[in-house]
């Protein structure tokens, strides 16, 4: 091992050593902290950003405005990241679910810290053309948990008639 190594490694056990002792070095165990789980890497670029415009509700169903219409993901991977268009809609914990017989492609779900934001990293798909079904789940300003069912589709680019909105038909879910 170079001395420089040596060194480093040293300081870095030494410093381990004194953060365990406690404060004065009175061999006191420091007071319990709480562990910070890793966070998730954000998605490799390019990410596909997809605008919700919550649209009309009414009884158990209702329709959102995606933008685009289809979102794409690059085949050699990347993410979708989704976003309403007015913060007072929340994706709730599952805010984006993928349907199982959808292929592979969605790997994790990177947190936010902003409710009103969901995003999926994919990995290196290489199949062009795959198509994933998903659900959309949020709650409404007055509480109400909606459902709504989108695409996302992998061409490496946004196909013509691809980038446009469209309206996609939602159900109110019922606990």
């Amino acid at each position: 091992m170079n001395v420089l190594a040596w060194v480093g490694w040293a300081s870095v056990t030494a410093l381990a050593a004194c953060a365990m002792e406690g404060p004065g070095g009175s061999g006191a165990k420091p007071a319990a902290r709480e562990l910070s789980m890793p966070v998730a890497p954000a998605c490799s670029p390019p990410v596909s950003q997809v605008t919700i415009d919550p649209g009309s509700f009414s009884g158990s169903s209702g329709s959102i405005g995606v933008n685009p219409g289809t979102a794409h993901v690059n085949p050699r991977g990347g993410g979708v990241r989704w976003k309403f268009n007015q913060n007072t809609y929340a994706f709730t914990s599952d805010g984006v679910t993928f349907k199982s017989n959808s292929p592979p492609g969605p790997t994790y779900a990177p947190p936010s810290g902003d409710t009103s934001v969901y995003s999926w990293c994919f990995a290196d798909t290489s199949a062009r053309d795959s198509t994933w079904s998903y659900t959309i789940k949020f709650s409404a300003p007055d509480g109400k948990v909606w459902s709504c069912d989108p695409t996302i589709v992998n061409r490496g680019g946004v196909a013509a008639g691809d980038d446009v909105s469209a309206s996609v038909p939602c159900t109110r879910v019922t606990n």
